[in-house]
């Protein structure tokens, strides 16, 4: 079940990653109570195409064992998700592209969390410079054929189980693979 933050919902904590909102509702029998919800920053995920391969990253962060995955990271405050979307894939991989299309958005809230996942395609990227990581990121790009980035997410320990069940869904069905190929590859999706 999923329940929205209500509008008149006051925000008690700013955390790096999370908000703390509450809010007085209405019990039956006329009484109230104070709920609480956090808010996490949106994500954004980068599938981009360099000529025929997709770009993807492996990545070691602190505590974590090394994933492989698509490109990405978190909505700044105040930000569109495909802006983030083109600031994370420059700072990643020094990559840029001007095809850009969305593919989904897949909204994980729950009764006590708000936060959404904003998936991009990125065709016909090119580098225009070198990474330019924040502390901490140890991010390794590599090109991978289409067919071999869908065998790779479903047979590899360290691909990330996030992508990968992206990948996963874009390719149960022929149609819906061949959108997932044409949105990275800059073709026409109909």
């Amino acid at each position: 079940m999923k329940r929205k933050i209500p509008a008149n919902a006051k925000r008690v904590f700013t955390g790096i990653l999370y908000d703390v909102y509450h809010w007085k509702q209405r019990l039956p029998g006329n009484s109230y109570k104070t709920f609480e919800a956090v808010k996490k920053l949106d994500t954004v995920v980068v599938f981009a195409s360099v000529g025929d391969k997709v770009l993807l990253a492996e990545e070691k962060r602190v505590g974590v064992p090394v994933e492989i995955g698509a490109l990405g990271g978190m909505v700044e405050r105040g930000e569109k998700p495909l802006h983030a979307a083109k600031r994370e894939l420059l700072e990643e991989s020094g990559y840029v592209s001007n095809n850009w299309r969305p593919l989904d958005v897949w909204d994980h809230s729950s009764l006590t969390m708000e936060q959404k996942n904003h998936f991009f395609a990125a065709a016909n990227c090119r580098k225009i410079r070198d990474p330019q990581l924040e502390d901490g990121e140890i991010i390794k790009t590599f090109k991978i054929g289409f067919d071999d980035m869908i065998s790779l997410s479903t047979r590899s320990k360290k691909f990330s189980r996030y992508i990968g069940g992206y990948i996963t869904e874009a390719s149960k069905s022929k149609a819906l693979k061949k959108r997932f190929r044409n949105a990275l590859f800059g073709l026409s999706t109909s």
